[in-house]
């Protein structure tokens, strides 16, 4: 939706649909302008070239917060946050070293690592954290890489 209120097209063009009889289908598009919250519309035109419009869907973009130029050294926040059953998130380092991404529970426990190599600087690393095992709940998040460290919470919500 555009500031004035009105919707404009997509630049990826026309997504072939399925019919209705198949059931429930999901599309999906990449928008690179967007940012914040954004509202979309699915319009559908039928073998008559008939149009109809599904009701406004409202989405929230993920933006990537850029490295500190100095360092190079960044953490997302993962999305979508709270979750189920799982989210990404994204980091870069700022130079080759070994890197770790673990989860932690409030209490300080170790229950999951998601990256533990070598990272190249410069790169952004885009994980997916599958925590359909896991207990509803806040978590932490820890990046550690060359003698820095940040730590983000999470939220599974089942």
């Amino acid at each position: 939706m555009t500031d004035s209120g009105g919707y404009e097209p997509l630049p990826t063009g026309l997504i072939p649909g399925n019919s209705p009889s198949l059931g429930t289908v999901e599309y999906s598009v990449v928008d690179d302008n967007a940012a914040g919250y954004q509202y979309y519309r699915v319009k559908q035109t039928d073998s008559a070239d008939i149009a109809s419009y599904s009701a406004p869907i409202r989405v929230e973009s993920m933006t990537f917060v850029a490295p500190d130029e100095e360092s190079g050294f960044a953490l997302a926040q993962n999305y979508p946050n709270p979750f189920n059953p799982s989210t990404e998130i994204r980091f870069s380092v700022s130079r080759g070293a070994p890197a770790s991404l673990r989860v932690y529970d409030l209490l300080g426990r170790h229950v999951a690592t998601l990256f533990d190599e070598a990272a190249q600087p410069g790169r952004v690393y885009t994980l997916r954290f599958d925590a359909s095992g896991m207990a509803s709940g806040v978590y932490l998040y820890a990046l550690t890489s060359g003698g820095r460290r940040d730590v983000k919470r999470l939220m599974v919500v089942k």
